[in-house]
């Protein structure tokens, strides 16, 4: 099974859009590998996957907090819920020994948290900014977030240091490494 950013998942915020295929593109990449995966490239593959999720949503919750979204307490406790199942997601793999049996989990996590996350949150809001953008400033806001995040995300890639096979493309490429 492999995860795409669907039209209907589309925010139409390149920022948010791009950050939304890289997740989908790092699960994919782990959902794609052999069984011969260790565990510890099982393990840093996950400790990306939310790394990379709580980066992402700590810059969506700064940038509705700098443009006054309204759903801004709903939004963030979507995204604590997700967090949750990541870190079972973890914590599973632990118990079961091996990334084999973590795998339908992943596609749970994915399909049921941030694919419907996307479309229950993330859309609602890229919605939201589109009918309330009334003026430079919530642009400028929303512009600056973004250029911070993206200096951020070169901080976040020493995570993935030194680069298992999940990790050889950046994030938002079209397919990860081999």
């Amino acid at each position: 099974m492999r995860f795409h950013l669907e039209p209907e998942l589309l925010t139409h915020v390149a920022e948010i859009d791009r950050q939304h295929q890289a997740l989908l593109d790092a699960a994919n990449h782990i959902l794609a590998t052999d069984d011969l995966m260790g565990m510890e490239e099982a393990r840093l593959a996950l400790r990306f996957l939310e790394a990379y999720a709580t980066h992402h949503c700590d810059a969506e919750e700064q940038l509705m907090g700098l443009l006054e979204y309204d759903a801004l307490d709903v939004h963030h406790l979507a995204h604590l819920q997700l967090h949750a199942r990541v870190v079972r997601l973890q914590a599973h793999l632990t118990e079961q020994g091996s990334p084999v049996g973590a795998r339908s989990e992943l596609q749970r996590v994915m399909a049921e948290g941030f694919l419907r996350h996307i479309r229950e949150h993330d859309v609602p809001l890229a919605r939201w900014m589109a009918r309330n953008r009334t003026g430079g400033h919530t642009v400028l806001a929303e512009l600056d977030m973004w250029e911070r995040l993206r200096r951020d995300e070169t901080a976040l890639g020493t995570l993935r240091s030194p680069a298992p096979r999940w990790a050889a493309s950046p994030p938002g490429s079209a397919r990860p490494g081999p």
